[in-house]
């Protein structure tokens, strides 16, 4: 006690009993008395993280005792949104008070992080016989990158893959430890199938052969050549000549 003042702090917990001595000016004494109950504070706790990334679900918290007030930006019954909160520092606070009227609270700053969303920029189409190359993304943590479940982080192989369209998934981390996933598609090209149709034997006598070529548009060497003619004349008779056709298509 100080002065007229008693505080149940210094008093600490359990039962005390106050007495009030008074003498008046006659020298007349009497003496009155009273315990008090000092009760203590109710113990809070929760399981609130430190920081929380959106987009993201509402959290539903642990609170004990359960019954008290859950109070801040984002906060609904015992749930904290961070999409509600929006990015930023906000202070959350939980107030209890229990049945001998002893209140206690519990607060924190909790930061919202706006995610960084995942990019990556694979080319649309590769031929099959390329080699292989690697697609890089955005995110510094944690990242994975696959291709029908098959990790590619170390590189995509056309030709393991084969012709077709594929999906690839990317999933990281930002900076602040905020997760995020996208997917991109990408088509392995297959080669062109140039054809030569032409006699398989020629006689010496004939002035020209000409050469089809499928699909048209591609380079055609060899010997006995002018243009897509083969003149048996400028060759020997029982000799066998190459003819090459290459082509590249629009990919």
């Amino acid at each position: 006690i100080t002065n007229y003042d008693f505080s149940p702090a210094a008093a600490d917990l359990g039962t005390h009993t106050l007495v009030y001595n008074y003498t008046d000016e006659f020298g007349c004494q009497n003496v009155d008395s009273t315990a008090i109950l000092v009760n203590p504070l109710p113990q809070l706790t929760w399981n609130i993280a430190p920081s929380y990334c959106i987009p993201s679900a509402a959290h539903q918290l642990n609170l004990t005792p359960t019954g008290g007030t859950l109070a801040g930006p984002g906060t609904s019954g015992i749930s904290f949104d961070p999409m509600i909160a929006g990015a930023g520092t906000h202070t959350i606070s939980y107030t209890y008070t229990d049945g001998n009227s002893c209140s206690n609270v519990i607060s924190d700053d909790v930061i919202v992080h706006q995610t960084i969303p995942a990019a990556i920029n694979p080319p649309a189409y590769v031929c099959v016989d390329e080699p292989t190359f690697v697609v890089t993304g955005n995110l510094p943590f944690f990242q994975t990158m696959t291709i029908n479940g098959q990790n590619v982080m170390a590189g995509i192989d056309p030709q393991h893959f084969g012709p077709g369209n594929y999906v690839i998934q990317y999933a990281g981390a930002d900076a602040n430890q905020c997760p995020s996933t996208v997917t991109a598609t990408m088509e392995i090209k297959p080669l062109p199938t140039p054809i030569l149709t032409h006699p398989a034997t020629i006689c010496l006598n004939v002035d020209q052969v000409t050469v089809q070529m499928t699909p048209a548009g591609g380079t055609l060497t060899g010997d006995l050549l002018n243009g897509n003619n083969i003149i048996p004349l400028s060759g020997q008779s029982g000799m066998v000549y190459n003819l090459n056709y290459a082509y590249t298509d629009q990919f």
